[in-house]
């Protein structure tokens, strides 16, 4: 029994040596440390790293993070100095609050453009709100982060911070900036649907199936007008149709979607240049015997897209719901972490962004993403095979 507790699992026993970790801790070494020099007993790079580990290894807070690294510290000093121990969480708390989170958004973003590759496929952007960052006496002041998800891969490409959900329009294009887009496909609900956004991602050589409603009613009313002179006047066929139907547990649901070419068809063509087809995608649900219906409008970049098409896409960009942000509330209790202080919170996020990605690209590791976090706080092997998934 003893021989066996010191083996390590197959799959995981030739990989993550610390000595492999040098080029994740040199990518914390391109941040700028905000500190004045006299008050750096701890690097900029031990601080991070610590963190990350911590993350990784299932702990939430930053009293945890200390005593994780108070643990942990021969472990740790096998990869950094540590010269000086292990910081309080006071100080940890500080050089996050002090931290350029746009400089440690712009080297997540690299990072991932370096070792994934590019977000070929599906791009999801969308927003979530940290309930549980609220400064004090101010109990409206969430947090608002949006970021982009490859569905393909289930991993986060960049991030940034909006003051409210209501400014996601103008958090949008600071993100795409960010991203390498060329071959992806990006979908954003209804407030991403601004022509300079649109623009945008074209530019970068992607595409896009972007939701349309009221907020933007002239592009509304002329879609709906258009699908409602195939349905009512019968002028013309749709360019594609696709249908969907998934039963089971006593419920089902009928999806039904059809694209038109919308070109030439818009009051005002030149604001939308891209846009090239209309989607509408209708959703009968039974539940208990009754029947909701819903009707939703998209706009696309790409010419002759078949609607089974658009209708994975559509489906797609709700992965963002059920991978990033189900299980940054669910196994990294985001919503509990009460840190606010300055650009913490916003820190924090692309930290738990970074573990996140390690932990879904990790091979040989079983289970989910709360099991894996918790055999990395067992196992320092483990730990190590985490870190390393995301050198290749």
């Amino acid at each position: 029994m003893r021989e066996m507790a010191k083996r390590k699992p197959k799959a995981l026993a030739t990989m993550g040596e610390p000595e492999s970790l040098e080029s994740l801790v040199s990518l914390f070494r391109t941040l700028k440390d905000p500190r004045i020099e006299r008050t750096r007993a701890y690097p900029l790079e031990e601080v991070l790293f610590l963190v990350l580990c911590a993350t990784i290894s299932g702990v939430n807070h930053l009293t945890e993070i200390e005593m994780f690294g108070e643990t942990k510290l021969e472990w740790l000093r096998s990869i950094l100095p540590y010269k000086n121990g292990i910081p309080s969480h006071d100080t940890i708390g500080r050089v996050l609050a002090k931290l350029d989170p746009n400089a440690l958004e712009t080297m997540f973003a690299s990072w991932m453009a370096s070792t994934a590759k590019a977000s070929e496929g599906v791009v999801a952007i969308d927003g979530k709100t940290l309930r549980g960052a609220i400064e004090r006496g101010r109990e409206r002041s969430f947090i608002h982060m949006v970021s982009a998800f490859a569905s393909g891969n289930s991993l986060v490409f960049g991030q940034v911070k909006t003051d409210a959900k209501s400014n996601e329009i103008t958090a949008i294009p600071r993100l795409l900036e960010l991203l390498h887009l060329k071959g992806a496909l990006v979908t954003i609900d209804a407030a991403g649907c601004q022509e300079t956004i649109l623009n945008q991602i074209v530019e970068a050589g992607g595409d896009f199936v972007i939701a349309v409603k009221n907020n933007q009613p002239t592009l509304f009313e002329d879609i709906a007008i258009k699908f409602h002179d195939v349905d009512v006047a019968g002028k013309q066929e749709f360019a594609s149709k696709f249908e969907t139907e998934e039963t089971g547990h006593g419920r089902g649901e009928l999806r039904i979607c059809e694209t038109l070419d919308i070109v030439g068809a818009l009051t005002h063509e030149k604001k939308w240049p891209n846009v090239r087809t209309a989607i509408r995608v209708t959703s009968d649900r039974v539940l208990d015997g009754e029947v909701t219906t819903n009707t939703r409008l998209f706009v696309s970049s790409i010419a002759g897209l078949s609607a089974e098409h658009a209708l994975e896409a559509t489906r797609s960009h709700w992965s963002i719901e059920n991978s990033l942000h189900w299980n940054l509330d669910v196994s990294f209790r985001e919503d509990d972490c009460r840190v606010y202080a300055g650009n913490a919170a916003e820190n924090l996020v692309v930290v738990r962004h970074i573990a996140l990605n390690l932990l879904r690209s990790v091979k040989g590791l079983s289970g989910g993403i709360a099991s894996k976090r918790n055999q990395a706080g067992w196992s320092d092997s483990v730990r190590c095979a985490v870190l390393c998934a995301g050198l290749g």
